[in-house]
């Protein structure tokens, strides 16, 4: 852990950033099933065959280190999104699992860029920032990164599992 937060005060001081060029992405699944309960129970018994995976949706979302935020993104179970509700403040997205997968990260991306005004810009004529990971998201293809690096972008992971640690306690920004 100690690494990581030098890491991060190396890269904070080289590409001299201020709040609003540090970004931290997370992901999380908010059930949809509430008619389900968790239940342990001893795998291969007879009840472990009737507990069903729960219905979610996953919420991404994307804040600076001064508070301010880009829309969150949606990411539907299924391979079509709900007609009957009102999204339009979200970015939305529907795959098989409902979890970001390489497609969606890169859709996710591409909205990034966006809101940070790189998009269609030249190298020397974007703004650095910094856009912190959790470093279980294994799905940031070398394609990404390239895309990244030429749009002045530096990725930086958490180490894996730290953001579940401290999610718990406190909140980076």
């Amino acid at each position: 852990m100690k690494d990581f937060f030098l890491k991060l005060k190396e890269l904070y001081e080289k590409l001299k950033l201020s709040s609003h060029q540090i970004h931290n992405v997370d992901e999380s699944a908010i059930n949809c099933d509430l008619s389900c309960s968790k239940v342990l129970v001893v795998k291969n018994s007879p009840q472990f065959e009737t507990i069903k995976k729960t219905k979610h949706v996953t919420l991404v979302s994307c804040i600076t280190a001064s508070g301010t935020a880009m829309r969150n993104m949606l990411i539907f179970t299924g391979q079509s999104i709900p007609e009957n509700l009102d999204l339009q403040q979200y970015i939305v997205s529907a795959n098989k699992s409902g979890w970001m997968d390489m497609q969606t990260k890169a859709n996710w991306f591409d909205h990034f860029l966006k809101y940070i005004g790189n998009a269609g810009k030249s190298l020397e004529k974007c703004e650095p920032h910094l856009l912190l990971v959790d470093g279980h998201s294994s799905n940031w293809s070398g394609e990404m990164i390239g895309k990244a690096k030429t749009h002045n972008v530096t990725i930086l992971l958490f180490p894996p599992n730290l953001t579940h640690v401290k999610k718990r306690s406190l909140y980076f920004f």
